[in-house]
């Protein structure tokens, strides 16, 4: 009986992983690479060509915590006094419902309940790369600035802003709609000399303009997630089969080439699903 509820799984597996190997383009909402940076002087823990810029790429690591921060120099990049990085994404930030990015230094509760070490950071976003705006900050307290929240790790929904802990910004607060670049920059010099420098962990985009699936001479199609909606607008029938993470089918769409069709995904449980589009094409996108 066991030996059968393995080889049940296994096909599934196997099932998800032909199926939408080849199907599906994943939508990445770490930072992808970094832009510009300068370092300062002081600290430079993973400065060094074979840590960064992979240390600031991609994911927290999987074993930090609000105790327990990222440390080793394959984790996280020290700043420098005043040193900077500016980090870009696959796609664009946009303005969403609340918090639209989060930054994750290594700032962690101190044991004994003796409140937290935090090392400041003020963060700019641009969408050009040269034009930059900064968000207000106090410089006595930290207000509005990162690196003052621990990460909280383990098992948490990094795209929730409400349990993963870091320092999240919304874009609106500067009337802007989208960015592609977010810089951090040391700014340990308002705190006490205890504090060296700040390090960067990794950022997340929370709201985020999915690439539209390229057109192509078959469909020529424009269908793309953004802030829980579904967009579609092409010159061809098309039928959009939905499913959620466990394989099951949870919504057909059939379009018809007249104005553009928005589909509400407000009322979707929280998860991952895969759309495929005329049996041929599908994407995957994440319901906030």
């Amino acid at each position: 009986m066991k030996l059968l509820f393995f080889q049940k799984c296994a096909f599934v597996l196997l099932f998800y992983f032909f199926f939408f190997s080849s199907l599906i383009f994943s939508q990445n909402p770490w930072a992808s690479y970094v832009h510009e940076y300068s370092f300062g002087a002081g600290q430079n823990t993973g400065q060094g060509a074979n840590y960064f810029p992979n240390n600031v790429l991609g994911a927290v690591s999987t074993s930090v915590s609000a105790t327990s921060p990222s440390a080793l120099p394959e984790e996280i990049v020290s700043l420098g006094r005043n040193g900077w990085v500016s980090v870009g994404f696959e796609s664009p930030i946009i303005n969403g419902i609340g918090a639209d990015f989060t930054v994750f230094e290594n700032a962690f509760q101190i044991t004994g309940g003796l409140g937290i070490f935090d090392e400041w950071l003020i963060v700019s976003i641009s969408n050009d790369g040269e034009n930059w705006f900064t968000f207000p900050y106090d410089s006595l307290t930290g207000t509005g600035m990162a690196g003052r929240t621990p990460t909280n790790g383990g098992n948490v929904n990094y795209l929730d802003a409400t349990q993963s802990g870091g320092d999240s910004f919304d874009i609106g607060e500067l009337g802007l709609n989208e960015v592609k670049y977010v810089r951090m920059q040391d700014a340990t010099r308002f705190q006490s000399s205890d504090r060296l420098s700040a390090e960067l962990d990794a950022v997340i985009a929370l709201h985020q303009l999915t690439t539209p699936i390229e057109s192509s001479n078959i469909f020529n199609s424009n269908i793309y997630v953004s802030d829980n909606q579904l967009f579609i607008q092409s010159e061809k029938s098309l039928q959009l089969r939905i499913y959620n993470a466990q394989g099951q089918e949870v919504e057909s769409i059939n379009y018809s080439p007249t104005l553009s069709f928005v589909f509400s995904l407000e009322n979707w449980t929280k998860g991952l699903y895969f759309f495929r589009i005329n049996e041929q094409e599908g994407v995957k996108f994440v319901v906030r």
